[in-house]
């Protein structure tokens, strides 16, 4: 029998840099079952009316496929209605450039990876 782990994939809040700021680590694989986790941790978040800015340090992420795509996508628009921004720290060069060919891009505020 082969012993098949699942990938591992962590949403880590981090101390918030100021009042308005909220910052969420992303560890592992962003796949369906960290777009879950994610969409849960922003969802907690979303309910404080002072964040004006959720970053998403990127820089630990492994991996993003559609889903972690959408999640992003919706995140970002959810923040926009209430008057928020998303930010995407330490995007790694492989997502920078899956952002690029998906024209998506232009659509988030980034830095990338150095």
């Amino acid at each position: 029998m082969v012993d098949r782990q699942m990938p591992h994939f962590e949403v880590v809040v981090e101390p918030p840099p100021s009042e308005n700021e909220r910052v969420l680590r992303l560890v592992g694989e962003l796949d369906g079952a960290g777009a879950s986790m994610l969409s849960s941790a922003v969802s907690e978040l979303g309910r404080d009316e002072l964040v004006k800015t959720l970053a998403l340090d990127m820089s630990d992420v492994s991996f993003v496929d559609s889903s972690g795509l959408r999640v992003l996508l919706v995140t970002d628009r959810e923040l926009a209605i209430r008057g928020a921004a998303l930010l995407l720290r330490g995007v790694p060069p492989y997502v920078a450039r899956l952002l690029r060919m998906t024209q998506l891009s232009e659509h988030f505020d980034m830095e990338e990876k150095r």
